[in-house]
């Protein structure tokens, strides 16, 4: 497969991920600020995170699927990404609690498999 081939079909991918997330988020706000509110890392700043990450999210989906803006997409998606996974990693090897509603994709109580999924992205 080509380059630009593989670039595209993880581009697609991402961007799916992202409006998928992102969209989750804004249907599900008041759950997705509860949680955020009760994050012992970020408590302080959940009322514009809440409205900031998943802007981030839709935005850089949007423009994941031009061609002009792609490649920065792909670089701000990996910054987001990363962000996410040490997110996570904080929470499961510091915090006291771990408030996760997994973006409203796992609903069930919080069981560990959450950084192996997001290493695999």
């Amino acid at each position: 497969m080509k380059r630009s081939s593989v670039e595209l079909l993880m581009a697609y991918l991402i961007a799916m991920l992202f409006l998928t997330v992102g969209l989750s988020k804004y249907l599900g706000f008041n759950r997705f600020q509860d949680t955020l509110s009760k994050s012992p890392l970020v408590k302080d700043h959940f009322l514009i995170l809440s409205f900031l990450l998943p802007a981030a999210e839709i935005v850089l989906a949007l423009l994941l699927l031009t061609s002009r803006f792609r490649r920065k997409a792909l670089f701000g998606s990996l910054v987001l990404m990363l962000l996410f996974t040490l997110y996570n990693v904080y929470l499961l090897t510091l915090a006291p609690y771990i408030p996760c509603s997994c973006a409203g994709i796992v609903t069930q109580p919080y069981s560990g498999p959450i950084l192996p999924w997001n290493s695999v992205q």
